[in-house]
């Protein structure tokens, strides 16, 4: 269906209220104080300042195998698992992406906590965790676009590690979609680098 495409017109704009959610702070039953509010500024800015966002997708024809899993355009990638098969019932084509937010983020967090300083390393942290899923966010979007003119709609994404997709297609999935074209790359443990980086699946379900 096409080779890899790759996406650099994407600005990620982090939500405040989400970010303090993911720091446990819950509207209207905790409060941060001014000084947090303060440095809760301060670490946005340098967080902005640090992304590196880039993103790759690509369209595939898909063949769900009973609940044994998927077929990625004709045999050249196999999802193993009856988890993705349910998710992806009935659709015959998908796509696969991979985004990511750089390691600018991660690496600074970690200056900040190797300084002692772990209110700001994990406000930089919390920052890139909900920076790449709001980038995750708007390729699906983008990708929406088109699966709109195709009279289809999209499922939700499907990552390595959902169910009972293991996470040992991490390396399948990036490799199909030139991840490296991104700079992420995957340890001998399965940990993408930079570590702020998401891979999915989605499938498009015609409407007709």
């Amino acid at each position: 269906m096409g080779g890899t495409r790759q996406v650099s017109s994407l600005r990620v704009v982090v939500d405040r209220e989400a970010l303090l959610k993911l720091l446990r702070y819950r509207k209207g039953t905790t409060t941060a104080d001014r000084r947090t509010e303060k440095l809760l500024d301060e670490t946005i800015r340098e967080g902005y300042s640090l992304l590196e966002t880039a993103a790759v997708y690509r369209n595939v024809g898909l063949e769900v195998r009973g609940d044994a899993g998927v077929s990625v355009d004709a045999g050249e990638l196999s999802l193993e698992g009856a988890s993705i098969a349910r998710h992806l019932a009935a659709c015959t084509h998908g796509t696969i992406m991979a985004v990511t937010v750089g390691e600018g983020i991660s690496a600074r967090a970690r200056e900040h906590s190797e300084a002692g300083d772990m209110a700001m390393a994990a406000i930089l942290d919390a920052f890139g965790s909900e920076a790449v899923e709001g980038l995750a966010d708007m390729l699906t979007a983008h990708i929406a676009a088109g699966a709109r003119m195709a009279d289809c709609s999209l499922t939700g994404r499907f990552s390595p590690g959902y169910g009972d997709l293991s996470l040992e297609h991490q390396k399948g999935l990036l490799e199909y979609v030139e991840g490296y074209r991104v700079g992420i790359s995957l340890s001998e443990t399965l940990t993408m680098t930079p570590e702020k980086s998401i891979t999915a699946v989605l499938g498009w379900r015609s409407k007709r």
